[in-house]
């Protein structure tokens, strides 16, 4: 791999086993790594897209049940085989980096929340449930983000937006209204890691090769970050969550900049 630089994982053949999805800051392209066992990958098939971006997104955008891609704002809609159409491209932004997916205005359709490099703001962008998109609204952050995470974090049954500012190094949490707006981190995710019920944040570090996990209470807080070293690896740039082990476990998996490898850890308490 020549500087990978994202990660995503998802079910895109339909065989119950999850594959990793790779991009490039050097390369306008998308790499898919599909599932042979319980634990290993081969390579199955590059796709083009219009910019290189940092992150990609994965979700049900024109409702076919089969699992799409959102990358620098290039829509790949996906076949039942594993295959994609050719990419559908928004212009809405300078050099989007950051992409996330959810439904903000709860009309069971999947809408886009988007990041940029060098523009400290982030953009929402309405689904159709064909496939298309419509921007929303503008929201400024406190520096440019290179990691944004989805989920409702204060059970109020609204998405809500956790985005990291790489630059301030610091945290901005945007409350949903349900109706599609809301009030050196490197990438970001939101998942129940501790088993307590409450949606709780794992982030990685560019620069110090740390992971960090902020436990939520389910009120929209949470503790002081407790931070983790990753061993053998240099510049952490991306990272996944998902149950790679079938054990009902979540782990994660870390895209390293500057060694050109993907490394999985696996949880096992």
């Amino acid at each position: 791999m020549s500087s990978p630089f994202i990660v995503s994982a998802g079910d895109f053949n339909n065989d119950e086993q999850s594959e990793i999805v790779v991009g490039y800051d050097d390369s306008n392209s998308v790499d898919m790594f599909i599932t042979y066992n319980t634990e290993s990958f081969r390579d199955l098939k590059k796709y083009s897209v219009d910019l290189n971006s940092a992150f990609a997104a994965l979700g049900y955008f024109n409702n076919d049940s089969y699992i799409d891609i959102a990358y620098d704002i290039s829509i790949l809609l996906g076949y039942i085989n594993g295959n994609f159409a050719d990419a559908i491209i928004y212009s809405i932004g300078f050099r989007p980096i950051c992409i996330a997916v959810g439904d903000f205005n709860n009309d069971n359709r999947l809408d886009l929340a988007v990041s940029y490099v060098g523009d400290p703001k982030l953009d929402i962008l309405l689904g159709y449930g064909n496939g298309s998109f419509v921007h929303l609204m503008t929201y400024a952050i406190d520096a440019v983000s290179f990691g944004i995470a989805v989920d409702n974090i204060n059970n109020d049954t609204h998405l809500d937006i956790v985005v990291f500012n790489t630059s301030s190094n610091n945290t901005n949490v945007f409350l949903g209204y349900g109706n599609g707006s809301s009030s050196s981190p490197y990438s970001v995710a939101v998942e129940y890691f501790n088993n307590d019920h409450y949606l709780d944040i794992i982030v990685v570090n560019y620069n110090n090769n740390k992971v960090g996990v902020f436990l939520g209470h389910g009120d929209g807080i949470f503790d002081v970050i407790v931070l983790y070293s990753i061993s053998y690896v240099s510049h952490l740039s991306s990272l996944v969550v998902a149950d790679f082990s079938h054990d009902g476990k979540m782990d994660f998996a870390v895209m390293n900049n500057g060694t050109d490898s993907l490394s999985i850890y696996l949880q096992t308490c």
